[in-house]
């Protein structure tokens, strides 16, 4: 990894930073924004997301996958990221894998996302275009727990195993991203 950021990397210019994406592809992104930027379409556009993912059979997820899912993702596996990885670095651009999970609340969801940002950083040793995954607590503990380390309560003792385990997996998870020279966000 670099110590100093590139002298030549410029991240006021936009010309280059959407060059990846075709007209059609900017003008959808800027529809998208627009929308975001308005607070009461983000209720209802939350809301009926919401009310759309319990929906069976996976009815809406087309409609999810062509909006917000494919501004902010890049695939559903690793393999499907890499078709998007390849455009970018077409233009130069690197990427940070997220396996992006969180607000989980048991333990098995907590080993699944350990295991997939392992898996997500062996794919990135192998793979020179992506020098760094991006994980969150989030998806490693309740935010219960979180929340009260934060307001400085003391934790109970289920709750300090909680953290103990938050600590073991994240050891491991550093552990296998030092080894491997992959960063960590």
């Amino acid at each position: 990894m670099k110590d100093q950021l590139d002298p030549k990397l410029n991240f006021n210019n936009t010309e280059i930073a959407f060059s990846y994406k075709s007209n059609r592809e900017l003008i959808h992104t800027y529809r998208l924004f627009q929308f975001m930027n308005k607070p009461t379409l983000v209720k209802l556009g939350t809301y009926f997301g919401q009310l759309a993912s319990q929906l069976p059979f996976g009815i809406a997820d087309p409609i999810i996958r062509e909006t917000i899912f494919k501004q902010f993702c890049g695939g559903t596996s690793l393999l499907e990221c890499q078709k998007v990885i390849d455009r970018l670095n077409l233009k130069k651009t690197l990427t940070i894998l997220d396996y992006g999970v969180e607000a989980k609340e048991v333990d098995e969801e907590f080993r699944k996302t350990l295991d997939e940002n392992l898996k997500a950083i062996e794919f990135a040793y192998s793979n020179s275009n992506v020098p760094v995954i991006s994980t969150k607590l989030t998806g490693y503990i309740p935010i219960s727990v979180l929340e009260k380390i934060h307001a400085g309560e003391s934790l109970d003792q289920v709750e300090q195993i909680k953290f103990e385990r938050l600590e073991e997996r994240f050891s491991i998870l550093c552990k296998k991203a030092f080894e491997m020279g992959v960063s960590i966000f």
